[in-house]
């Protein structure tokens, strides 16, 4: 009976290793395809100027609402730069308290 137990443990070890052995062939291969997948694909331009970006803009008046508005990278920078003088101008301007 005890060794009909042991032959029963290890076969089942047995099969487990075989079964553990396929999982990691078919994960194999399928790294190899992802990997081949990837490299058939174009890269895509991270931070090109023609990207378009889009931004969420709250309402200040309403907590649910907002709209998403989209510009390329290169209008973002430039409506940024835009009001970073406007500010610098309205700071530096004097104002003539009398």
């Amino acid at each position: 009976m005890n060794r009909f137990i042991s032959v029963l443990i290890v076969g089942a070890f047995a099969l487990s290793g075989a079964a553990f052995a396929q999982t990691q062939a078919a994960k194999t291969a399928d790294n190899t395809q992802t990997t081949q997948q990837a490299k058939a694909q174009p890269a895509k331009p991270v931070h090109g100027p023609d990207e378009v970006i889009c931004k969420r803009q709250g309402d200040t008046e309403s907590r649910l609402g907002g709209t998403k508005v989209c510009h390329t990278r290169a209008e973002w920078d430039e409506m940024s730069r835009i009001a970073r003088d406007e500010v610098d101008r309205s700071q530096n301007t004097v104002r003539n308290p009398y």
